[in-house]
């Protein structure tokens, strides 16, 4: 009970808006509980850094400008129309003219919505040319091999990222891969080791003693997707 005093009017403790009998009890109480005075003694840092900080005041001019700006916006025909329509008035008929009010005011309105639909712009998406994608084949036989993967320049050499699978059993692995166009660097990633690709048409000396196979794509020759 006495906790939940002291949690109750902390905040007033914090402002100095407790009364003198309140402020020696919660002194007191603040005594009698670590916890709590704890509490306190960090909500009233907290409380007397935000005092410090520079106070914001707006502009004088801030309101009138802002009304200013509103009142002097140039809406559409249509869009004004659509306020008068939609906001409340006050219209006094006769009984006799009721029903020819009504008819012209859902004339005006079918008027509008068919006008509104002529002057849109056309809302049809704008077609984006998609670029050209390939999809590659690669196939490395051994074996002798447990693991075996695909890395190069089109995914930053990451060793073990794009397996191949050896589905027949037979030691041919194979897998497809997804590419842009662009001129590659590869290799496969065998049992913990780097392995050429004897099957490739160009190759680059990588400069630690092995061969990069050379992927050329955009020239036509491959299977594109």
């Amino acid at each position: 009970m006495k906790s939940d005093w002291l949690t109750e009017h902390m905040l007033d403790a914090i402002d100095g808006t407790l009364s003198e009998a309140d402020r020696r009890r919660f002194e007191n109480a603040l005594v009698e509980d670590p916890a709590a005075r704890l509490r306190f003694e960090e909500l009233s840092h907290l409380a007397d850094m935000a005092r410090q900080l520079p106070s914001l005041d707006e502009p004088v001019d801030f309101t009138a400008g802002v009304m200013d700006r509103i009142q002097h916006i140039n809406h559409p025909w249509w869009l004004r129309s659509w306020y008068f329509l939609i906001r409340p008035h006050v219209i006094r008929v006769n009984l006799l003219g009721a029903l020819s009010t009504a008819a012209g005011a859902v004339a005006a309105i079918a008027l509008g919505i068919s006008l509104f639909w002529q002057i849109e712009p056309s809302q049809a998406p704008v077609p984006v040319d998609t670029p050209k994608q390939y999809v590659m084949h690669f196939i490395y036989d051994d074996p002798h091999a447990k693991q075996v993967y695909v890395a190069g320049s089109f995914n930053n050499w990451q060793k073990e990222q794009i397996p191949l699978t050896d589905s027949s059993g037979n030691g041919t692995w194979t897998g497809v891969v997804p590419m842009q166009p662009g001129l590659y660097e590869y290799m496969f990633y065998v049992d913990g080791h780097w392995a050429v690709d004897n099957h490739a048409l160009r190759y680059k000396d990588d400069g630690f003693g092995r061969k990069n196979a050379i992927l050329e794509l955009g020239t036509g020759n491959e299977i594109s997707i």
